[in-house]
């Protein structure tokens, strides 16, 4: 499994923070607010392509699964 960069750990964090509806499960805006894009277009096919990466599904999984736990304890 390949490690996530700083940026791509910080769109899993954007990606996954429920506390902040701008970017919670907005894909395009996770990647705007990570990377140096303003561009929406660009950022969809950004955050599309990031997505499908399975190192980032597996991240958001375990985040996401993480966050569920700790409500439930």
């Amino acid at each position: 499994r390949k490690a996530l960069t700083m940026k791509e750990k910080s769109f899993v964090s954007d990606y996954t923070n429920k506390n902040n509806p701008k970017t919670f499960g907005n894909g395009t805006q996770s990647i705007i607010n990570n990377y140096n894009v303003s561009n929406e277009n660009t950022a969809a096919v950004m955050a599309n392509t990031k997505l499908r990466k399975s190192n980032i599904v597996q991240a958001i999984e375990r985040k996401t699964l993480k966050k569920e736990e700790s409500l439930t304890c």
